[in-house]
C-alpha cells in the first residue's frame, strides 16, 4: 500500500476524533444555554457542569448576583407516573404548556431565590428545567423575562428529545 493511500486513510479513520465537539450536555448548546441567561459562552465567568450523565448546570455570575439553568433528563418505564411526581411540585400554581412534549408544565419555586421551573415527557423521557437568579429584583433577569426563557429551553430540550 502507498503511503499517500495509508495517510488517506489514518486520516478518514481519526477524522471523528479530531472533530468531535465538547459538549457536556447532549440535549442544548452552551451557546443556548448561556444565551438564555444573558451571556455567552466564552465569558470569564460561564461555567458548565454535568451531575452524572441526567444532569446539566450552566450558571452565570455578574457581581454578586448568580444566574443558573439546571436541565435534568431521565428515562423512566413509567414515563407519565414520573412526570405528574414532578409536576405535583408546582401544585396549584402549575401552568399548562401547549406544544411542548407530550406534555409539559411551568410553575414558580417557593424559594428565596426568582426560580422558574418547567416540567415536561417527552415519550419515555422526563425532564425538568429551572432557571433562577439570586436577586429578588434583578433587572437584568426580571420574573417575565425567567419565563420566557425557561419555555424557550423548554421548547428546546423537548425538540432534542423528539
Amino acid at each position: 500500500m502507498s503511503y499517500p493511500r495509508l495517510f488517506f486513510l489514518l486520516f478518514v479513520a481519526l477524522q471523528p476524533a479530531i472533530c468531535h465537539a465538547n459538549n457536556l450536555c447532549p440535549w442544548i448548546t452552551k451557546a443556548t444555554a448561556f444565551g438564555a441567561l444573558g451571556t455567552n459562552e466564552d465569558s470569564s465567568s460561564a461555567n458548565v457542569s454535568e451531575r452524572g450523565p441526567t444532569v446539566c448546570i450552566f450558571s452565570y455570575q455578574a457581581g454578586s448576583v448568580i444566574h443558573e439553568l439546571r436541565i435534568t433528563v431521565e428515562q423512566d418505564k413509567d414515563p407519565e407516573h414520573a412526570f405528574n411526581k414532578r409536576k405535583a411540585q408546582c401544585g396549584q400554581r402549575g401552568t399548562p404548556l401547549r406544544a411542548i412534549g407530550n406534555e409539559a408544565v411551568m410553575c414558580s419555586a417557593d424559594k428565596k431565590i426568582q426560580v422558574e421551573q418547567v416540567f415536561g415527557r417527552v415519550r419515555d423521557n422526563v425532564f425538568s428545567i429551572s432557571i433562577s437568579t439570586t436577586a429578588k429584583n434583578d433587572p437584568t433577569m426580571p420574573r417575565d423575562t425567567l419565563i420566557e426563557k425557561a419555555e424557550l429551553v423548554a421548547e428546546q430540550i423537548s425538540g432534542n428529545l423528539f
